[in-house]
């Protein structure tokens, strides 16, 4: 476990688990490899089969801080960062700061994406911007299958407001707020 600042946060701290791979017919060999996961280690307390051998510390609260997994495709933000910084920019106007993509709850307790769109951009139709984001996404990996269930289940909602900024004034391309986002969601909407 290293603490290091978060991508996509206020400058909070996270406890990103890092991996190394220690069998000897393991396919690839890792060593310290971090997947944009945190969790805290805890000691295991439990009498079960894995704790009698002697594996004795659990990984707990474990989510991610690089990767937006909506209605379970998972999109690095890296990926995502460049869809909301370039792609969408030289299809639609605008330029950095002007798109983000919040990953939140909604009243229905489905995970739901956000795109904010800056009223910077001058948009006409914000379902246009829906249809252009869909189009960017559908090619990546993964990105036909996400699409498609976005769509069908209404995932994806368009809103053209300034995207949320951190205490300094950056707006990060992707951002996370989890299941207590619904009355943060609703002042800015």
């Amino acid at each position: 476990m290293y603490r290091r600042p978060s991508p996509y946060g206020e400058g909070n701290p996270v406890d990103s688990l890092h991996f190394t791979t220690l069998r000897s017919h393991a396919p690839l060999v890792f060593i310290n490899v971090e997947m944009d996961d945190e969790g805290q280690l805890v000691p295991a307390t439990c009498d079960c089969a894995y704790s009698r051998i002697g594996f004795r510390t659990l990984i707990t609260g474990i989510n991610s801080f690089g990767k937006m997994s909506p209605q379970g495709m998972t999109f690095h933000g890296t990926d995502l960062q460049r869809v909301l910084e370039v792609d969408l920019p030289a299809r639609l106007g605008g330029g950095l700061g002007d798109y983000q993509l919040v990953e939140c709850e909604a009243h229905n307790q489905q995970t739901q994406l956000r795109l904010y769109v800056s009223p910077r951009v001058g948009l006409a139709d914000p379902a246009q911007a829906g249809k252009v984001f869909l189009e960017v996404m559908r090619p990546q990996w993964g990105g036909a299958l996400a699409t498609g269930q976005w769509i069908h289940t209404g995932g994806l909602e368009v809103v053209v407001a300034e995207p949320f900024a951190t205490r300094t004034g950056k707006v990060h391309p992707v951002k996370l707020l989890g299941a207590t986002s619904v009355s943060q969601k609703s002042a800015h909407a």
